[in-house]
């Protein structure tokens, strides 16, 4: 899909980044907006580099969902023992892989 494009070093970048802004977010007890705007405009360039690739949406998404998938394991890190701070850090991941995807969204939508 994207190394048939050319875009697979550039959407490692991208996935590197977004696991460091994630794993920051989500480690840190108090909620920081500039981690959701950088969060978001990884989004957009994820959503970039995969129309360049001519990667349909649901494809994109899909991708998205993995690689989602695999930062998961921060939560069992992120909360400590107690129920209150693993729904926090959950909350904080929630809100944080959510701004990727509308970012990433945003561009199919802007290309129509």
């Amino acid at each position: 899909m994207y190394a048939e494009q050319g875009k697979l070093t550039e959407m490692r970048q991208i996935g590197q980044r977004l696991s460091g802004i994630i794993a920051l977010y989500v480690l840190r007890p108090e909620r920081d907006p500039r981690f959701l705007e950088e969060a978001s405009g990884l989004g957009s360039q994820c959503g970039k580099v995969s129309l360049a690739a001519g990667v349909g949406l649901v494809d994109a998404i899909e991708a998205y969902l993995f690689f989602r998938g695999g930062q998961s394991e921060l939560m069992t890190r992120a909360g400590g023992a107690d129920a209150a701070g693993c729904l926090a850090a959950c909350a904080r991941y929630n809100e944080i892989v959510g701004q990727v995807l509308t970012g990433m969204v945003s561009e199919y939508e802007k290309a129509g």
